[in-house]
């Protein structure tokens, strides 16, 4: 058995959940948590899923390609080498790399497009340097990759503080709000000051980013397991026993079962609901602009959801909704046929 697993994923993919469910389903009461500033065992939760994520299990941070290094120092000078100890190191913080390309803060303001690009190419070089730690070091290596996850990926999955703002939100909302504002000056006053729903929502959906999203590749040549997350969140009992396999780990079946009831639970909250409108949104595109009959109640929109549906509507069909004084969509596609009209907007002034 190699007892050390080292997972690299680009994206909120599901590396805490999987980590957690490696101690697990291992036998572990347990777990090594490893900081910049401390390094302690703690229990393992019994249960992980917390709000919209698996972060009930705190697990420990480590930067970068050095910060595993010293890691694997650490996990080394462990007196007991027959238990697992799981790594998910992450990349360098853009203020990190800022500051020893550029000797300036990870402000876009002070920094060129090139010099944000140099900072990106940095990190993910920097990142690719773990397969090869793990190669050297006897490390099994899981790399999470979304290539498929999503067509559309628009609403944040954590709430974040904007890197060139002061303000901190408070919501998932309140995240995008920010997000867009910074991204596009002066397009909250184009709608409002976003003051009420509809000018909110008519904003959001010219500002929001809804591209997809693909993991920059790694040399495939060095050992690892290639773990697409979509078979993680939707084939995971499946995946679950083919990694610990490739990690020679023996699964306590007495745990099993409860695993799969966390595991399925866990699915619902992180994962399946957020994939219930990307998936269908051409439909409901389509239904909105031939009035067919499409239920949308089964979504849950809310107001992030009906903005996403109007972003595909401008810049997919070049169609709008007629949104003033609209609180909510209406709860079936074949009720929009007086609010519709072609796509009327100015391009935007980005933030340069």
């Amino acid at each position: 058995m190699k007892n050390k697993i080292c997972t690299i994923s680009y994206t909120s993919l599901g590396e805490t959940f999987l980590s957690w469910s490696l101690y697990f389903l291992h036998g572990e009461t347990e777990y090594l948590k490893i900081n910049d500033k401390q390094v302690n065992y703690h229990k393992l939760p019994d249960n992980p899923v917390s709000g919209i994520n698996a972060h009930g299990y705190k697990k420990g941070y480590i930067v970068g390609s050095t910060g595993f290094l010293k890691s694997l120092d650490i996990i080394n000078s462990q007196p007991n080498q027959s238990r697992i100890y799981s790594v998910q190191p992450t990349g360098m913080r853009m203020s990190t790399v800022a500051k020893i390309l550029y000797n300036k803060p990870a402000d876009s303001e002070l920094l060129t497009p090139e010099e944000l690009k140099n900072i990106l190419d940095f990190t993910y070089e920097d990142v690719n340097k773990i397969p090869k730690i793990c190669c050297e070091q006897n490390v099994n290596l899981i790399y999470m990759v979304d290539n498929n996850i999503h067509n559309y990926y628009y609403r944040p999955r954590t709430i974040l503080k904007n890197l060139k703002t002061d303000k901190h939100p408070d919501t998932i909302l309140d995240t995008l709000i920010e997000r867009v504002k910074w991204n596009f000056p002066g397009l909250d006053k184009k709608f409002n000051n976003f003051s009420t729903i509809w000018d909110l929502r008519e904003g959001l959906a010219m500002g929001m980013d809804a591209t997809s999203t693909q993991t920059p590749g790694m040399d495939y040549k060095l050992p690892h397991y290639y773990l697409e997350a979509t078979s993680l969140w939707f084939d995971g009992c499946y995946t679950l026993r083919n990694i610990m396999n490739y990690c020679g780990l023996t699964i306590n079946n007495d745990r099993w079962d409860t695993w799969k009831n966390i595991y399925y639970e866990w699915q619902e909250t992180a994962h399946l609901k957020r994939l219930r409108l990307t998936r269908n949104i051409d439909h409901v595109c389509k239904s909105i602009l031939n009035s067919w009959n499409h239920d949308l109640t089964q979504y849950n929109l809310d107001i992030i959801d009906e903005a996403f549906i109007q972003h595909i509507l401008i810049y997919k069909y070049d169609t709008t909704i007629k949104g003033y004084n609209l609180d909510r969509f209406p709860k079936n596609t074949r009720d929009f046929h007086n609010l519709i009209e072609p796509s009327f907007y100015e391009e935007l002034v980005t933030r340069k």
